[in-house]
């Protein structure tokens, strides 16, 4: 008989602002390709989804959306964003876009940036998010392009003197230890509010299941200090530990019937 598929939701995706980064962690793996399909298309298929839900009172049926690989929109692409998110939230309290990622965007300089960044905060853009692993050539490293670090950080001090807040994600890896106090005293230099700020390892899925070797261990983790403890998301002790893994593959080596009487003592 076959089986009743029953749907809770859906998300939408399209390909809109190319990414400028070659992140060595990243999730997607490639980011340049645009979708063939106008953002106003993208839009006009959602609303039609969210007028299904509210025409049908399915407040159980959950839609998603995502413009990327970045948030490198140009203007009228940013407000319809900004329309969609409005009304997910609606349904869902917090969901207003008002932050901007600043992974992936193209370089601008100058005047041409200080417009940039004005245009955004008169559209209803209050912050940014930034995602930084170490600081100076280490991240411009991992995230695949010279100069990245000093931009960003530009970018966070332009908005700070501006009454802007920000979002830091910073990553741990064997190789970002050690310079983990001198990025967290330069984000202290800079002005603004700080809405929130967490440090945790890389997902390691992706581009980033290369770097195995740059994990931090358990022994690590049990022996930050308090200033990177104080910046731990509240999932970051659900841990799959060196152990685990070990117990794992010893697992896959045992006849299914063994490992399933050992479950049962």
């Amino acid at each position: 008989m076959p089986r009743e598929v029953l749907g809770k939701g859906i998300r939408f995706s399209l390909r809109q602002a190319p990414c400028a980064h070659i992140c060595r962690y990243c999730l997607i793996s490639e980011s340049r390709k645009r979708s063939a399909l106008p953002f106003s298309r993208f839009e006009q298929l959602v609303h039609r989804f969210y007028d299904w839900k509210q025409s049908n009172r399915r407040d159980d049926f959950q839609i998603g959306i995502f413009v990327g690989p970045s948030f490198d929109y140009d203007l009228e692409t940013l407000k319809g964003v900004a329309r969609l998110h409005a009304r997910l939230g609606s349904a869902r309290r917090g969901a207003k876009f008002q932050i901007l990622n600043l992974g992936g965007l193209r370089v601008r300089r100058g005047d041409e940036l200080v417009a940039w960044l004005e245009e955004r905060r008169s559209a209803g853009i209050v912050g940014f998010h930034t995602s930084l692993a170490g600081c100076g050539e280490t991240h411009d490293r991992w995230n695949g392009r010279v100069g990245d670090f000093d931009y960003q950080t530009s970018i966070l001090r332009l908005a700070g003197e501006r009454g802007m807040v920000r979002r830091e994600k910073l990553f741990l890896t064997q190789n970002t230890l050690p310079l983990i106090d001198r990025l967290l005293d330069l984000l202290d230099s800079i002005p603004g509010e700080v809405g929130s700020g967490t440090a945790s390892p890389f997902f390691y899925a992706g581009l980033a299941s290369r770097y195995e070797s740059e994990r931090i261990t358990e022994d690590i983790r049990d022996n930050l200090p308090e200033r990177i403890n104080r910046l731990r998301p509240p999932r970051f002790d659900n841990w799959l530990s060196e152990r685990g893994v070990d117990s794992c593959d010893a697992a896959n080596r045992k006849p299914a019937a063994e490992v399933a009487a050992e479950a049962r003592c």
